[in-house]
């Protein structure tokens, strides 16, 4: 028998006896009785009605939509803005810090521009010895506004002057000195110096302080004075403000020493006694001079002895170089009457004296015993090294001799070693 899916249209051909039996469809699986459908010719499924109803609803949900959102709009509160927290300034990153280095990098790059606004024109003229010269009508007026300084004068004089040298050449950073130079009419900073790459004057690590003070308008700063508190280290001979010397090898390098007497209390320096041999350039005849005038002036020492003897001896010795010659033999006497100062007193006058007339430079021998053997020993011997200490920087350059005060830096020699 033929029989079809009344849901699909499906067709079958079944016996009869299956007639009244349940049959699922293969293709929909719509379970349906044979029998009902024998004979009929089964269409497949019509969905219109279904697809009409679809329809119906989707338009009915625009048409909501359309309707909710034609109304009034609620108005949305805006949300409050977040309120964001600025970091007070510090004293290296103040607009008046950064005003310093701005005057600072200024000097190195010659920014005019910069120098102009950022400097107190008058007192840095005056800081520096600025002199007006120029008399020019446009430079004359410039002056006017200064007090009679003229600012390309001071600018010139901050580019150039030896006090500024380190800020031109090294790197630099700033800073306020206290929280109160941010706000006050008038404030202190401090300029660190370090050295750039490649700049081989200085020991790795090091940095300089410059103090500075400042006028100031809101955060707009001008420059009133500066000057360092703090040298960076310099290698070795290449610190341009120290004078250099070689000690004499044959000569302890010095201490320095404090001392108190008849001159008041000061530091001297010192060097410990030795033999001491003859200067090494002197020619032979300029060492047969030198022992000649020891010779004379011993000789001189002694009771009774013509008081012409010592003049005739020391006079001998005219100009550096037969000075050369002539003290490193009294330094030797004066070692070998080191250890007896108290017999030896009348010999070790008369060596300080002639050390005295060709230097011109005095320790301030005791020449009168106190009475106190102890106490003259000490103050004797102190003088003995204090002509050993002098000669050690002054034997190769008698010229350059000033006082204990000069800034003076070894390059070397002596005995004492470092």
């Amino acid at each position: 028998m033929d029989i079809s899916c009344p849901q699909c249209a499906a067709a079958y051909r079944v016996t009869s006896d299956l007639l009244d039996e349940k049959i699922e469809c293969t293709e929909c699986h719509r379970v349906f009785f044979a029998k009902s459908t024998v004979g009929k010719r089964v269409t497949a499924p019509d969905h219109t009605k279904t697809y009409i109803g679809f329809g119906v609803a989707a338009v009915a949900i625009i048409a909501l939509f359309v309707l909710s959102n034609s109304g009034p709009k609620a108005v949305k509160k805006a949300a409050a803005p977040k309120k964001v927290e600025v970091a007070p300034y510090g004293r290296s990153d103040h607009p008046r810090a950064l005003g310093l280095q701005k005057w600072s990098k200024s000097l190195a790059s010659n920014n005019q521009l910069v120098l102009a606004t950022h400097t107190d024109m008058e007192a840095i003229a005056e800081l520096l010895g600025v002199v007006p010269k120029s008399n020019s009508k446009s430079e004359s007026s410039s002056a006017s506004s200064n007090n009679g300084v003229n600012p390309t004068e001071v600018m010139a004089a901050l580019i150039s002057h030896k006090s500024t040298e380190l800020l031109r050449t090294m790197d630099c950073t700033t800073m306020l000195e206290t929280d109160a130079d941010m706000t006050a009419a008038s404030g202190n900073g401090f300029i660190y110096v370090t050295p750039k790459t490649g700049d081989d004057r200085f020991k790795r690590n090091t940095r300089g302080t410059f103090t500075v003070t400042f006028k100031a308008d809101g955060n707009n700063i001008k420059v009133s004075s500066f000057a360092i508190k703090q040298k960076p280290v310099y290698l070795r001979g290449k610190d341009p403000s120290k004078t250099y010397f070689t000690g004499n090898k044959d000569i302890a390098r010095p201490d320095e020493v404090e001392i108190t007497d008849s001159a008041g209390t000061r530091k001297v320096s010192e060097s410990k006694p030795a033999a001491v041999p003859h200067w090494a350039k002197a020619t032979p005849e300029q060492r047969a001079l030198a022992d000649e005038v020891v010779a004379g002036i011993l000789a001189a020492a002694v009771p009774d002895a013509p008081g012409a003897l010592f003049n005739r001896a020391t006079l001998k010795v005219r100009g550096p170089e037969s000075t050369k010659a002539a003290v490193p033999r009294v330094l030797n006497a004066m070692f070998e009457s080191y250890s007896d100062v108290i017999t030896n007193h009348q010999k070790l006058i008369l060596l300080d004296r002639a050390l005295y007339q060709w230097t011109g430079y005095a320790v301030n021998y005791p020449a009168r015993p106190t009475g106190n053997d102890e106490a003259d020993t000490k103050r004797r011997q102190s003088c003995i090294r204090q002509w050993f200490g002098h000669w050690y920087r002054y034997h190769d350059n008698l010229e350059a001799f000033i006082d204990s005060a000069e800034d003076l830096d070894d390059e070397g020699g002596g005995n004492g070693g470092k």
